[in-house]
């Protein structure tokens, strides 16, 4: 009976630490994947250009066709720079990124007027290097 409850107790704890990875785990194409309202979202972050992708809950393509998105990259002192996805691929968004110094962007979907929205920190390492050089200046 102890060693039953082990293996139960044991199978509930590795199922909760599996959700906790797939809320922000590695997408289909090795970018950061956020679960928002019942889809899932991969952003890769490429050197001058940043590719997100649209899931359904189970990783199944949702047609990039009709469906307006957006990016707002954040940067220090609440400055924002907004920029259009433009469709890539089956479901794919693409937009270039003019200064990569930004600390986190927000992702907008309107699929059929349903508003989709996730947020992605900067993993380039080039915010890092701002936060660095502000605290240098402000010293």
């Amino acid at each position: 009976m102890k060693t039953m409850f082990t293996i139960i107790l044991i199978t509930m704890l590795s199922t909760l630490r599996g959700q906790v990875v797939i809320k922000n785990g590695t997408g289909p194409h090795g970018g950061i994947l956020n679960v928002e309202q019942g889809y899932k979202i991969e952003m890769i972050n490429l050197a001058g250009s940043i590719i997100v992708y649209l899931f359904d809950k189970d990783l199944g393509i949702v047609s990039n066709k009709d469906i307006r998105a957006e990016i707002m990259f954040m940067y220090g002192d609440n400055a924002a720079l907004n920029k259009t996805l433009v469709a890539c691929e089956k479901n794919g968004f693409i937009t270039e990124v003019a200064n990569q110094y930004y600390f986190y962007s927000i992702v907008t979907f309107n699929i059929s007027g349903k508003m989709i929205t996730s947020k992605f920190e900067n993993q380039s390492g080039f915010a890092e290097e701002e936060k660095k050089l502000k605290k240098i200046i402000n010293e």
